[in-house]
């Protein structure tokens, strides 16, 4: 089973907002140290929560002036912004390759639209709609003809504002939420009346058929991550990655077997942990985005045969 995990970078190609600017709140350019988007997003929040009136500079340096609660509208804004996000040639190539699960962090419908334009079609059916301020298990499943691609969203979307994961105080709860998951304590809102998921360690090793979640995919399915700069402050993955590290010292890899790999020209320190995780880094020495996604695309395509 192979899985793409893919981030802004492909928004990037068309000139769109690096997620930085999206989020970037606090005039931080004096600061050598820079603040996390997290500690960006929640100084913003938590400097004016009740203000009638609030100013948000956005990606064209207009200042805006809104009476709103600030945190509404930093979402409101971000929304804005990412409505008008398009495919392009290469983020194509990469939903056309033999994978069956794409796991993103944007928020955004570029995703669905170029399924659509593809002729895939969504079954109903298969959507998750039961979660609203967490994305465990949300999903969406396109079909044409034999060949399916779930889309798993699991920092939130457009749609849902409250699903829309910013700052510690989401990111830490969710993280909780992974925890009562990975543990077997999670409390499905459709499954009431049915068993209870039994921990990841003891659904090992997983089968296609048994995947509920986007965590099961992390311990059971070839993942090429992609497009995603994987900063330290995406903790949820971080940890999700951490204790599948444990878990393979506990139990091998023969419950354990799939790979990881990361895509992407990194600073030693993540290069090194990612190597701690048992992550594959593939780099590229091409100079532009263009030409190293060309590159990437071309050896996940290669991997998955």
């Amino acid at each position: 089973m192979n899985t793409v995990l893919y981030g802004n970078g492909f928004n990037r190609l068309n000139d769109n907002d690096s997620w930085e600017s999206l989020v970037h709140v606090i005039d931080d350019q004096s600061d050598k140290y820079k603040l996390p988007n997290t500690s960006q997003y929640e100084g913003k929040v938590l400097s004016m929560p009740y203000q009638k009136e609030a100013f948000l500079r956005t990606s064209d340096y207009e200042i805006l002036t809104v009476r709103e609660k600030s945190e509404v509208l930093i979402k409101k804004e971000i929304v804005k912004q990412m409505k008008t996000y398009k495919s392009n040639d290469l983020f194509d190539k990469l939903l056309r390759l033999d994978v069956d699960h794409f796991i993103t962090t944007n928020y955004d419908y570029v995703a669905e639209k170029a399924l659509q334009d593809m002729r895939y079609k969504e079954d109903l059916s298969e959507r998750d709609k039961s979660e609203n301020a967490f994305s465990i298990h949300r999903k969406k499943c396109f079909q044409k003809d034999n060949d399916k691609k779930y889309l798993w969203k699991i920092h939130g979307e457009l749609s849902n504002i409250n699903s829309i994961m910013l700052g510690y105080n989401h990111y830490c709860s969710y993280i909780g939420q992974i925890k009562k998951y990975i543990k077997g304590e999670y409390e499905f809102a459709k499954r009431k009346n049915k068993e209870a998921i039994f921990p990841i360690s003891k659904r090992l090793p997983i089968n296609y058929n048994d995947i509920i979640s986007w965590i099961d995919l992390f311990f059971t399915s070839n993942i090429y991550i992609i497009g995603l700069g994987f900063y330290y402050e995406e903790i949820d993955l971080w940890w999700i990655l951490t204790i599948r590290k444990r878990l393979i010292q506990k139990l091998g890899r023969e419950n354990i077997s799939n790979n990881i790999v990361y895509y992407g020209d990194i600073e030693f320190g993540q290069k090194s942990m990612f190597e701690h995780l048992d992550v594959e880094v593939v780099s590229s020495k091409k100079r532009t985005y263009e030409k190293k996604y060309q590159e990437f695309i071309a050896d996940i395509s290669k991997r998955i045969k």
